[in-house]
C-alpha cells in the first residue's frame, strides 16, 4: 500500500512537470496568433512615453511637438469634457510653469503591449506614477496617483487616456466635500 502511494504521488507529479513543460512550449510558440502580446519595441516605445513625461513636467512645446503625432489627442477618464486635442495639451503643460513648481513624476511601473485584434490594434504603453507639485501663490502642495494608457503610431504618442482622483486636487485649492444632507 505504502508503495502504491509513493507511486501514485510520483506520477501525479510527473504529469504536473509535463503540463507545464507543454504550456511554456505552447506560450513561447510565435506561430500561435494571440489578440495581445508583449511588443518587440518596448524599450523605444517605453522611451518615448517617458520623454514625453518628462517634457510635460518641463513644459517643453518643442519636444512635446515632436513626441506626439498632428492628431493627437488627450482624454481624461475622469471628466471626458477635459479631453483636448495637441495644441491644447502643449498649450496647457506650458502654462503649468506659472501655476506649480518643484513638479515632480515618481515612475512606478510600466508596460508595453501589441493588441493584434479587436477595437485597439495597435501599440500600447501602461504607464503607473505618481505626480506631485506645488501650487504657485498657494502654500499648497498636490500628490497625485496616477495611470496613464498611451497609444503609439510610427514611434510617436497618438492617444493617452489618463487616470486620477481629482478629489485631492479639488481639496488643495480648498475645495470642502459635503456628504449628502448636511
Amino acid at each position: 500500500m505504502k508503495n502504491l502511494t509513493i507511486l501514485s504521488i510520483l506520477v501525479t507529479f510527473f504529469v504536473m512537470i509535463q503540463g507545464c513543460q507543454s504550456t511554456s512550449e505552447k506560450l513561447d510558440d510565435e506561430s500561435v496568433d494571440r489578440p495581445v502580446v508583449y511588443n518587440p519595441n518596448s524599450a523605444a516605445y517605453i522611451a518615448a512615453v517617458q520623454s514625453l513625461v518628462d517634457a510635460m513636467l518641463a513644459g517643453d512645446s518643442t519636444a512635446l511637438t515632436e513626441l506626439t503625432t498632428e492628431d493627437f489627442i488627450s482624454i481624461y477618464v475622469t471628466n471626458p469634457m477635459d479631453t483636448v486635442n495637441k495644441e491644447n495639451f502643449i498649450k496647457d503643460w506650458v502654462s503649468f510653469q506659472t501655476l506649480r513648481s518643484d513638479q515632480q513624476n515618481e515612475r512606478l511601473a510600466v508596460s508595453c503591449l501589441k493588441v493584434n485584434e479587436g477595437n485597439y490594434i495597435g501599440d500600447w504603453v501602461q504607464y503607473w506614477g505618481n505626480y506631485s507639485a506645488n501650487l504657485v501663490d498657494m502654500d499648497t502642495s498636490l500628490f497625485i496617483p496616477y495611470f496613464i494608457n498611451l497609444k503609439l503610431s510610427d514611434g510617436k504618442i497618438s492617444k493617452m487616456y489618463s487616470y486620477y482622483d481629482r478629489v485631492p486636487i479639488w481639496q488643495a485649492v480648498g475645495y470642502q466635500i459635503t456628504p449628502p444632507g448636511q
